[in-house]
């Protein structure tokens, strides 16, 4: 939900205060959760967003890259 948004959106833009350049964030999602956490991350300037699927076939991590 929302709340979880502003958490992750938080948590994202301190964490690009600690990354080196080409440093990777990674979230453990739940499997509907992909397109809002990608979104705070792009909206972060993190690039190369990527969504692993576990071994269901559910998504359920994203990573994104500084």
């Amino acid at each position: 939900g929302s709340e979880m948004c502003k958490e992750t959106g938080k948590i994202t833009e301190k964490a690009r205060e600690y990354l080196k350049t080409d440093g990777y964030l990674c979230y453990e999602i739940g499997a509907e959760q992909a397109a809002d956490v990608s979104e705070i991350m792009k909206q972060a300037g993190l690039r190369d967003i990527t969504v692993v699927k576990d071994l269901a076939g559910l998504d359920r991590v994203v990573m994104g890259r500084k």
